[in-house]
């Protein structure tokens, strides 16, 4: 069973573009990419919910910043811990702290 890389990519709201973000998934050879328009306030992120379905033991998760995945540092850690659990790489292509 080979391992699949996906690409997570959001923007804030239907009129912001995700054309950089996923110039950058599409340089990490994701195997899907799959984006979203929509506050990262909303609890409710079809997409983000479609990859934590989706992904098995040694997968990779990348996405362009941790900003783009969690909608606070809480969020961010518990969606951390979820793809711990499940033994899912996560990385973000921004690596500043």
């Amino acid at each position: 069973m080979s391992m699949h890389v996906y690409g997570y990519a959001r923007v804030s709201t239907k009129k912001q573009e995700l054309d950089r973000q996923l110039d950058l998934l599409r340089a990490c050879d994701c195997t899907e990419i799959l984006t979203e328009k929509l506050s990262g306030t909303k609890s409710n992120r079809p997409e983000l919910s479609r990859i934590k379905d989706k992904v098995r033991a040694g997968d990779k998760v990348v996405v362009e910043s941790f900003s783009r995945l969690g909608r606070s540092t809480k969020d961010l850690i518990e969606i951390v811990h979820f793809f711990e659990q499940k033994q899912v790489e996560l990385v973000s292509l921004k690596r500043k702290f």
